[in-house]
């Protein structure tokens, strides 16, 4: 799937990848699509990484998000064409309940 078959959809999901430090109100997502094969009649995971504008969520790397496709006059760059409208899951904020210490998705938060 291209990008302009992600630009067909009006909501998706997907998971903070990066949040860019000289825009905060810009982050890339990841999201995981189903594409299929039509060789062998089998889908497979595809991931593909968008832009999203943040409105008003305070969202870290590692929370599942849910987006929604912007109109085409909101959108600053041609890049940018979904915005983040809820945190599903917020990852980046769990606590591991075995040791206790914050993790960010998988991977421990360092706390130097």
């Amino acid at each position: 799937m291209n990008k302009a078959a992600a630009n067909a959809f009006s909501v998706l999901v997907g998971q903070v990848h990066r949040i860019y430090p000289q825009n905060t109100r810009q982050a890339l997502i990841r999201s995981l699509h189903m594409e299929l094969d039509q060789d062998i009649v089998m889908y497979f995971n595809k991931i593909m990484y968008l832009k999203a504008f943040l409105r008003n969520e305070q969202v870290l790397i590692g929370d599942m998000v849910l987006l929604r496709r912007r109109p085409k006059l909101e959108c600053r760059s041609p890049d940018e064409r979904f915005e983040v409208i809820e945190r599903l899951y917020p990852v980046g904020q769990s606590v591991d309940p075995l040791s206790g210490m914050a993790s960010r998705g998988i991977r421990y938060a360092d706390e130097s």
